[in-house]
């Protein structure tokens, strides 16, 4: 798939420190530095000693935020956010209009469609400014209407911007805590997530964010990171002082580590000379970008920065020209022959994008001869060996700006191969703890800390201030590169000129900052051609060793063929994870990188001779820098000045259009040109013009097809059909083809994630409105977890909840689901084989354990890591949930500093597993405790429910605990956290797994499945009747309706049918258990379901019988309303187009199936009908309470059955069962079996069992299955009144009874209440129903055997 991606130049402008509306504070993770006092005993002197103190490390803070579409100041009110962005900026008198420019050697210009733009250019009109009315005014009160990429929802920038704003609209107490300062954004409009921000404002100060006393010169810095899915943005970010005035606040305390300062700009702050302390506070202005355009960007800055210094006063304006600039600037397409140039203000320099070379291949946009002016060639092509081998690899310097260029272009000479694991180019000095990791990494540190790395073993040194490599720890010498690539490589690098004074030293130039840029654009590339072939020479035998057809790579036969002295390190390099990738691109038959094969193989063949060991190395032919021409095949874009972001996308597609129509114009230029049109129609929300364009590409150039992007954008579209239909007809066709794809490889998600912070309260609510809220904003299901959250938010008090409160638990709650689900998606696309599971947590930052660096995901199932930068098996599972025996969180020495870290003590494993989750690791242990006490009750119990209440558990602890640290002091859960948590917590508690473990051996031997036809119901409703339909077959002896509904395409997988207390019948698939979510809602309880080979029948308590068709995705019924009292039971009766139902009142219908008439009516003599069993054409009996009467389909009565006690009292006969000769009653308030001959009436046996009742009875061959009561006893608890006496039930039993001997074998508890229902599954399975207080089916198999009792 093509990797291009539809991005602007820049993704996110930041600008982080501190201002007036942040304030000054300690970082969180930073001990307040010791006190020092003043000679002169002056308090502001003090002070300023403090606040100057190098120990004294602030908290940077995301003062602003600029996209594409969206603006924010996460520190200032509401009033003082841009009300719309972007918009035109500045009001220039007049608008000027560059045109097309090709670059030939006689720089003739054309000029294409002048008549057209100047046609379409009168319709602009300007906006004026008020007197008075400065331009950030006018940005803050206008209105206008902004293009947004969220086609799907048709939401535009204003509305995003309110949404924005009410998740920041929270008290200012709130801004006191780190996580709060820069809120997680879920507006589409956010390039980056929290975790990517949060790892660019740690960058921006690598040594701390410190005041200083003096002013220090601006300095700008690169950086490359890399997301949860290896994909690396970058980021070029320029640091200036400003001075400023700071005012303690008042009750000054140095031991106060909350203290947070006032401050604001000395020339306009109103605090008297002698308050105010004037100190120099650093400023970080941060462009981010999917592109490495590095030399751009910093040219940007660097204009930018003339222009705002010295006095720094209009800052906010020009950091928003900027940002309205450069994040909507197109980007040309990798691989066309169209580069664009650009301003980045109104008069300053045009800029050059260049386009990669490849798709494949990043921009080159840095200058590559750098590192050579640093390093030696042989030196180079050691690192490189370092680098092929996967070894650690750890640049050092004084200055952080050489880190990322010189890593950078030594990546840039690895191509094909790209490095797969952590790459963190500059490593702040809080993450030093990574150095000790596993694995293989390339990072950059500052030259102080280098002997704190040579403590580290085995790491490779690369010292950029001496130029030395060395290996720590060690004498030994490096691996050399084999001498047939490293030989002609570092030949050519000393014969090439990288000097531009030394090489234009006597020639005329007329401009010679352009003649500059073009000699080093030659040299990158003459740079990237040398090591290009040095990589050619290095691996192009391969191509000698495979076979693409069968996939193989001879490896024994490629190692054979290298010299000897070549052995260890080609040994070593096959077994990389480079290699691998590289040898998978290889022998895909569709292979990403096709060109790369070529160039490969080309340049195998002429530079083979060159690598002979016969030829000397001086006498390779020296390559002209001159032969060179990569600008002469390409077109020049000059985009016009920036005045408004709608005048500038119009003008810049027309200009486009213009190029695609000029004859003169290669198909390369043109592919180019429609390609950024497309962009840009896309940035304006007009898709139908985008696809068209990109629709033309296709046919143009296929290669610059951005595949991913097109299937991202309309993946999010809620009918993506209506918009390939309104495309050109010459490109429906090829639309539908690849909306099919996307289709049938989508997986579906929910998308919704923003707070609707309108819908919590706006005071504070008791339990019951809470519980409300909770159900509303699906924090939990189910009554006692509803309880358990409230009682743990205000500590047990029972006092009411703050709405803030309850809105920094919730906001804290949709953060995290939103990561997860982003990891889920993670997860997903890289087919790592745990996209099943449900994502509950993810380590919030880059951290070490035993397998490598990488992110810690907590799963439903395992806990996972997530490699940094892996392309190749990116996820390493650490263990099954169920493997966990023990969690511990200990003190470990990193780098000789105590780091918290978390153990994991598996099954079956004598070495433990470290997680070095720092100041997360005991939350961390929290999580996993109860996911792991929720899985050994799950699994225990056989009940998957459980699982899932315990991972809604987990991640309501996961938002208490956040929350904790969001909210004021005043908050409860806040004050005593470890309370809250207690409170909370539920499946880890011991007395929770004494209550629901199984014990018994028998019931985990016979019990199969548990179910919840409450799942989605906030109080659990009694299962009162039970009834499974088997699935259809087309081979099968069905009906005809269900025969035709299969025949049409339609599957009927078998079902479990159940009627519950509140009246709804709820539906299992019975192949995976799910409930389905549609059901059937009666007036009142159902209690006797039916079925008549087409439709089910159900008798409910409002008097009605529910006839639904058997279709549960859509269930349609018809309701039947001849009974006058409650229907107590229905049964299939004598004819096979017959269902009897009978009321409480003894009335019984029978009924013809076919057309839903009654045949007839029989009254049964004796009131309380409970229950009937067909017997025969014309028999039925039924129990009535205190009788079980025989009676024919006329009324007439046969036989009557009773039962007197031993103190002569009339029991109560709750059901009855006909089993064989037999009849079996169970007596309803005691726990006695009552047996009967059924022709002779005679008694036979009476078999007691220890329940409190019988409630049901069902026979499967010989084998009687008996549901009771569950037992109750009574315990004594202290009052304050004295002692109270609470009744606590005990778990029910199923009874098995052997019928022809009589004989009670093991009670089977599973259920925490009474057994309401049964039902016999052919001769294989039983299934039972719970009262209330539990609600569950059991699933039982019969054909265990079992002990006597």
């Amino acid at each position: 798939m093509n990797e291009l991606k539809l991005k602007n130049l820049v993704d996110l402008v930041l600008v982080v420190g501190s201002d007036d509306s942040s304030g000054l504070e300690l970082h969180p993770n930073q001990a307040r530095p010791p006190p020092k006092t003043s000679e002169t005993g002056d308090d502001g002197d003090d002070i300023a000693l403090k606040l100057t103190d190098p120990e004294a490390n602030y908290h940077a803070k995301v003062l602003q935020i600029f996209s594409s579409s969206l603006a924010s100041y996460p520190h200032r009110g509401p009033d003082e956010q841009l009300k719309a962005y972007p918009q035109q900026l500045y009001i220039p008198d007049k608008c000027r209009h560059e045109d097309i420019v090709e670059e030939e050697e006689d720089n003739q210009v054309l000029r294409p469609a002048t008549a057209l733009i100047s046609k379409r250019r009168s319709n602009f009109r300007h906006m004026s400014l008020a007197p008075g009315m400065s331009a950030h005014r006018a940005l803050t009160s206008t209105e206008l209407h902004v293009p947004t990429l969220s086609v799907a929802e048709g939401n535009n920038s204003s509305s995003t911007l309110s949404q924005l704003k009410r998740r920041q609209s929270v008290p200012d107490s709130i801004f006191k805590s780190k996580s709060i300062s820069m809120r997680k954004s879920q507006t589409p409009e956010m390039p980056l997530n929290f975790e990517q921000i949060s790892a660019i404002c740690d960058l921006c100060y690598p040594e701390g964010f410190r005041c200083y006393e003096q002013e220090h010169k601006p300095t700008i810095i690169s950086y490359v990171l890399t997301d949860l899915n290896g994909d690396r943005f970058y980021a070029v970010a320029l640091t200036f002082y400003t001075k400023m005035a700071v005012l303690p606040p008042k009750n000054f305390d140095s031991a106060n580590r909350n203290l947070k300062y006032n401050i604001g700009n000395v020339n306009s702050i109103t605090y008297s000379v002698k308050q105010a302390i004037k100190v120099f506070i650093p400023c970080c202005v941060v462009l981010v970008t999917s592109y490495p355009y590095f030399d751009t960007l910093q040219r940007c800055l660097t204009e930018f920065y003339a222009v705002v210094q010295p006095t720094f006063r209009e800052l906010d304006d020009h950091v928003k020209q900027l940002a309205l600039i450069l994040t909507n600037l197109p980007v040309p397409p990798a691989g066309g022959e169209l580069f664009l140039t650009f301003q980045a203000r109104k008069q300053g320099l045009r800029l050059p994008l260049h386009p990669a070379t490849h798709s494949s291949r990043p921009v080159i946009d840095l200058n590559m001869s750098l590192v050579f002016s640093i390093l030696s060639p042989e030196l180079i092509c050691t690192i490189i060996s370092a680098i092929l081998r996967e070894e650690r690899l750890v640049f050092v310097s004084s200055s952080y700006a050489l880190l990322t260029l010189v890593q950078e272009s030594i990546m840039n000479m690895l191509y094909p191969f790209r490095w797969q694991s952590m790459y963190v180019p500059v490593l702040h000095a809080g993450l030093l703890g990574l150095l000790e990791a596993p694995g293989y990494y390339v990072m950059g540190c500052h030259s102080e800390f280098l002997p704190t790395i040579k403590l580290v073993e085995g790491i490779v040194i690369v010292d950029l201030n001496t130029g030395n490599v060395t290996l720590s720890s060690s004498d030994d010498q490096l691996p050399p590169l084999p001498l047939k690539a490293a030989g002609s490589f570092c030949a050519r690098i000393v014969d090439t000129e990288m000097n531009f004074d030394i090489y234009s030293a006597g020639k005329v130039i007329a401009d010679v900052t352009k003649a500059k840029e073009q000699f080093l654009r030659r040299l990158n590339n003459e740079l990237i051609d040398m090591s290009l072939a040095m990589m050619a020479d290095l691996l192009g035998s391969v191509y000698d060793h495979v076979i693409i057809d069968q996939k193989f790579f001879n490896k024994a036969t490629y190692l054979s063929s290298q010299p000897s002295d070549d052995q260890e390190f080609y040994s070593t390099l096959v077994e990389t994870t480079m290699f691998k990738v590289f040898l998978r691109d290889v022998l895909s038959e569709e292979s990403p990188h096709p060109w790369t094969l070529k160039v490969l193989e080309k340049e195998k063949d002429s530079y083979r001779k060159i690598s002979r060991p016969t030829r000397s190395v001086q006498s390779t032919k020296k390559r002209s820098l001159i032969a060179i021409q990569f600008e002469n095949s390409c077109k020049r874009l000059n985009l016009p000045h920036m005045l408004s972001l709608e005048q500038f996308q119009e003008d810049t597609i027309l200009n486009l259009s213009a190029l695609v129509g000029l004859n003169g114009s290669s198909q390369s230029s043109k592919a180019g040109a429609l390609y950024v049109m497309g962009a840009l129609h896309m940035q304006r929300g007009e898709l139908t013009k985008a696809l068209n364009n990109f629709g033309d590409l296709h046919n143009m150039d296929s290669t610059l097809f951005p595949t991913a992007a097109i299937e991202k954008v309309l993946g999010g579209v809620v009918y993506p059909e209506d918009i390939v239909d309104t495309v050109l007809v010459q490109h429906k066709s090829f639309y539908r083809d690849l909306l099919s794809r996307l289709q049938s490889q989508r997986k579906s998600y929910i998308t919704d994630v923003k707070v609707d912070l309108e819908s919590l309260p706006k005071m504070a609510v008791e339990e019951s409105e809470f519980s409300k809220y909770a159900e509303r904003l699906d924090l939990a299901v189910g009554r006692e977890a509803i309880s358990r959250l409230y009682q743990a938010l205000s500590l047990g008090t029972g006092i009411s909840i703050e709405p803030e409160h309850l809105k920094s638990f919730y906001e804290s709650w949709k953060d995290n689901e939103a990561s997860c689900r982003d990891m889920e998606m993670t997860l997903s696309s890289k087919h790592t084989g745990f996209s099943d599971f449900t994502v509950l947590k993810v380590s919030s930052a880059l951290v070490r354990t035993d397998f490598g660096p990488g992110h810690v995901i907590l799963t439903t199932g395992s806990v996972l890591l997530l490699k940094n930068g892996a392309k190749l098996e990116p996820v390493k599972q650490i263990s099954r949930i169920s493997n966990i025996i023990k969690l511990e969180v200990y003190s470990a020495l990193v780098i000789l500093k105590p780091v918290e870290c978390l153990r994991l003590t598996l099954k079956g494993s004598s070495k433990p597993v470290n997680l070095f989750l720092a100041g997360e690791s005991q939350n961390w242990k929290i999580l996993l405790s109860e996911l792991i006490g929720g899985k050994l009750i799950s699994t225990n119990s056989r009940d998957s429910f459980l699982m899932q209440q315990a991972a809604q558990n987990t991640l309501l602890l996961d938002a208490l605990i956040s929350s904790a640290r969001l909210v004021s002091p005043a908050c409860l859960h806040s004050k005593d956290l470890d309370r809250a948590v207690d409170l909370l917590s539920f499946y880890s508690k011991e007395e929770t797994k004494n209550r629901l473990l199984i014990s018994c051996d028998a019931t985990k031997d016979i019990l199969l499945y548990k179910l919840n036809p409450n799942a989605d119901e906030l109080d659990n409703a009694s299962v009162e009747c039970l009834m499974y339909l088997p699935g259809v077959h087309s081979s099968s002896a069905a009906s005809t309706a269900a025969q035709s509904r299969v025949s049409c395409g339609e599957t009927l997988t078998p079902t479990v049918w159940c009627g519950m207390s509140n009246g709804k019948i709820r539906i299992f698939d019975a192949a995976s258990w799910r409930l389905y979510p549609r059901y059937i809602q009666a007036l009142d309880r159902v209690i006797s379901l039916a079925y008549d080979q087409m439709r089910v029948w159900a008798g409910s308590f409002d008097h009605d019988i529910y006839v639904i068709e058997n279709n549960p995705q859509a269930p349609e019924y018809h309701v039947l309303s001849k009974h006058e009292d409650y229907v107590v039971d229905l049964q299939t009766g004598p004819a096979a187009n017959n269902i009897l139902s009978g009321d409480i009142t003894g009335v019984i219908f029978v009924w013809d199936t076919t057309t839903l008439e009654v045949l007839k009516k029989v009254q049964c003599p004796s009131t309380l009908l409970t229950s009937m069993q067909v017997v025969s054409h014309n028999e039925i009996w039924c129990c009535c309470k205190e009788t079980i009467i025989k009676m024919t389909l006329n009324g007439e009565v046969l036989a009557s059955l009773f039962y007197i006690d031993e103190h002569d009292k009339r029991q109560l006969l709750e059901c009855f069962c006909i089993s064989g000769e037999d009849i079996w009653a169970g007596c309803s308030q005691s726990g006695r079996l009552v047996v009967w001959q059924k022709d002779t009436e005679v008694r036979r046996a009476i078999l007691p069992l220890d329940a409190r009742g019988v409630s049901q009875i069902v026979a499967i061959g010989n084998r009687l299955y008996v549901g009771c009561k569950n037992n109750y006893a009574t315990r004594k608890h202290s009052t304050s009144n004295g002692h109270d006496e609470e009744r606590a039930y005990t778990k029910s039993k199923l009874y098995t009874v052997d019928a022809n001997l009589y004989k009670i074998y093991e009670g089977l508890s599973a259920h925490t209440d009474s057994i309401r229902c049964m039902f016999a599954v052919s001769n294989h399975y039983v299934m039972t129903g719970s009262g209330s207080k539990e609600g569950k089916i059991a699933i039982w198999k019969h054909e265990a055997s079992y002990s006597e009792t």
